[in-house]
């Protein structure tokens, strides 16, 4: 591809870093940085040509071309129409930021997006104690039983949880039929040891 071609048909996120505007000498002793990303609402300094001098707040900008246009920067027609002077990001000094997008805002102060201010960057759980070194703890066995193991599986495929949930409950009621069943073995084999001892006893002796 040639360079040409390239500058038509360049992705996004190349286009925007043609629209890149250096920053103030107070913004970049408070950010640490050199130049940010023009957007709208940035309040710029135009440094070089005509308009040499002129601040104003950014209103376009044009990613084609590595252009912006700001408020009061415009000329006539000869029918008395006027239009946006279109100023090259490089001859732009930007005095203000636009920081209402928390996602640039943290970006340009050195933070993670997630945990830009105002939007929850804490994870849910973050906030709670921790326990005291040395504490007793007590284990949640409560998972063990069919009503915990739907518990534990909500917010999973129903099916899922109710097969499991199923599967346990014939668990259960398949061990409570094998202990019956041996309780009745017990009983059974008790009563035959009575008979056996009085028929025992009764025989010989009379």
């Amino acid at each position: 591809m040639r360079r040409r071609q390239y500058g038509r048909e360049a992705p996004v996120h190349a286009l925007g870093g043609r629209v890149g505007g250096h920053l103030s000498a107070e913004l970049r002793a408070k950010y640490g940085r050199r130049s940010v990303r023009l957007c709208v609402g940035d309040t710029v300094r135009i440094a070089h040509g005509i308009n040499k001098n002129i601040d104003g707040r950014v209103t376009h900008v044009n990613t084609g071309d590595g252009t912006v246009a700001i408020n009061g920067v415009q000329k006539e027609k000869a029918k008395g129409e006027k239009y946006d002077v279109k100023i090259h990001a490089s001859n732009v000094v930007i005095t203000a930021l636009n920081l209402d997008d928390a996602w640039r805002a943290a970006r340009i102060e050195g933070r993670e997006p997630g945990a830009a201010k105002g939007r929850g960057g804490a994870r849910a759980g973050a906030g709670a104690a921790a326990p005291a070194p040395g504490a007793a703890t007590t284990a949640d066995t409560s998972y063990g039983t069919p009503s915990g193991i739907s518990s534990l599986m909500r917010g999973r495929r129903p099916s899922m949880a109710s097969s499991v949930t199923a599967a346990l409950a014939a668990a259960g009621a398949g061990a409570g039929t094998t202990a019956a069943a041996g309780a009745g073995a017990g009983e059974a084999a008790r009563g035959g040891a009575d008979d056996a001892a009085r028929d025992g006893g009764s025989g010989p002796g009379m």
